[in-house]
């Protein structure tokens, strides 16, 4: 049983820091299905390391930790007698189902999502284009299938978890790419209903007039 746990528990705490530490979901969303599992393996041999020695500080610092702390290994099935090795082990696994539940969320207040985000698509060349939009407030033209166009602000970037992704407009000019010169002619001009978005920004109502006018884009990136 000890052995089993000793590779089941560490796994279990890797595959729950991978999914809620916002770099490693990123990136696995951006990736095969096998991603997760490796991300889950590497994670927990790093979090039973870091529980090994989380467990020597401590036991240095307060003699008899060790057997406190083993006192809740009932939750992982090991019920050791005090001071022997098997209790050692569950204190260990203990701490280090903890880190995996806690660790990934604790990397989130410190990170935030901007940066592993910028850190995810840094090799993706549109998603950098658009969150540079968004950063830089500038307008960008986006040319759909059917030859349609759209000028306008970027509302938000890419979600990379969403399964369909999807580009939020705020237009401003629209129109058409000629398919045989690839001359774009922009026949709908939305500045009244920008000055109306304005007004109502100004009104602190900024949600409900952004979400009215804009447009969303289904789009298919490939990794």
């Amino acid at each position: 049983m000890t052995q089993l746990s000793l590779i089941i528990i560490p796994l279990i705490a890797g595959y729950s820091w991978a999914n809620s530490w916002h770099l490693s979901r990123y990136r696995i969303a951006r990736s095969n299905g096998y991603t997760l599992y490796f991300s889950a393996a590497l994670y927990g041999v790093a979090i039973l390391v870091m529980a090994g020695l989380t467990l020597m500080l401590l036991t240095a610092w307060e003699v008899g930790f060790v057997e406190y702390l083993a006192q809740a290994s009932g939750l992982l099935g090991l019920s050791p007698s005090v001071g022997s090795f098997g209790l050692q082990v569950a204190a260990l696994l203990l701490v280090t189902i903890l880190y995996g539940i806690v660790g990934g969320h604790f990397l989130n207040l410190l990170t935030g999502t901007h940066w592993p985000y910028k850190l995810a698509i840094k090799n993706a060349d549109f998603e950098r284009l658009v969150l540079r939009a968004i950063e830089r407030s500038l307008p960008m033209l986006v040319t759909l299938e059917n030859g349609k166009v759209y000028v306008g602000y970027v509302i938000r970037t890419i979600d990379p978890l969403a399964d369909e992704k999807e580009l939020r407009l705020l237009p401003v000019f629209s129109g058409f790419r000629s398919p045989e010169t690839g001359q774009v002619t922009f026949s709908t001009n939305y500045s009244e209903v920008l000055v109306e978005i304005s007004e109502e920004i100004a009104r602190m109502v900024k949600p409900r007039a952004v979400g009215r006018w804009a447009i969303c884009i289904p789009v298919t990136l490939k990794w």
